[in-house]
């Protein structure tokens, strides 16, 4: 059975730069990923551009979540490799439990998906924060967000990207929503003087929703992803 195909275009359907309509350009990335629920989807990120500036490539920042670029698995799966790895699960054990939930995965994968995880686990987001923050300014007199919040068991990942190219600029695991960690980190990227213009994440959550909101600027404008 072939998998459901989704296209998702990007939330920014103007040009931040010059206000112009944008336009289809191509399909950036286009796979079937598997789902932790053991669903599998065909989804094409969809990259559209300004004629006018043609300088710069949206895409969509619910796409993008997904999965990281090159991996046919969600972040969700990642994360539970990553969880079970944490609780020395060995590789035959984690296929197994995959398995039980219809997702195929060879002990080979279950390596490199926890490899990779590991790497943007380990990278310091700091040291070029304040780069990335100036490189949105200066581009585009704004800064958007896309900050996503990943959940197994008590476990939290936060992944926070620059809303315009879709680069990871924070990857993050906390030991729960309530992880004082987790207000601090996110204190690093949100502030009241900073230029926060927008901040797409997460439909609902009692605590994450009203974190961002509260360390926000006040004027940023909030919406959702949309759904898979």
């Amino acid at each position: 059975m072939k998998p459901i195909v989704k296209n998702y275009k990007p939330e920014i359907i103007t040009c931040p730069i010059c206000g112009n309509k944008l336009s289809y350009s191509y399909a950036i990335s286009a796979k079937t990923i598997s789902f932790s629920g053991g669903k599998h989807f065909f989804v094409r990120n969809l990259a559209y551009k300004c004629k006018l500036c043609n300088n710069q490539t949206y895409v969509s920042a619910t796409a993008s979540k997904f999965a990281l670029t090159g991996c046919r698995y969600s972040m969700k799966v990642l994360f539970i490799i990553y969880y079970y790895k944490c609780q020395k699960y060995s590789r035959e054990q984690i296929c197994d439990l995959l398995a039980d939930n219809d997702i195929i995965i060879s002990e080979r994968n279950v390596d490199i998906l926890y490899k990779k995880f590991l790497a943007y686990l380990s990278k310091d987001y700091l040291l070029e924060l304040d780069k990335h923050y100036n490189d949105m300014l200066i581009k585009f007199k704004q800064i958007r967000l896309s900050i996503d919040l990943v959940s197994y068991n008590k476990r939290r990942l936060v992944i926070i990207r620059d809303n315009f190219s879709q680069e990871i600029i924070g990857f993050y695991v906390f030991d729960s929503i309530n992880d004082p960690k987790l207000k601090e980190t996110l204190g690093h990227f949100l502030n009241k003087n900073l230029l926060i213009t927008h901040i797409i994440s997460i439909r609902k959550d009692d605590t994450f929703i009203p974190l961002l909101k509260e360390l926000a600027p006040i004027k940023t404008k909030f919406s959702v992803f949309l759904k898979i």
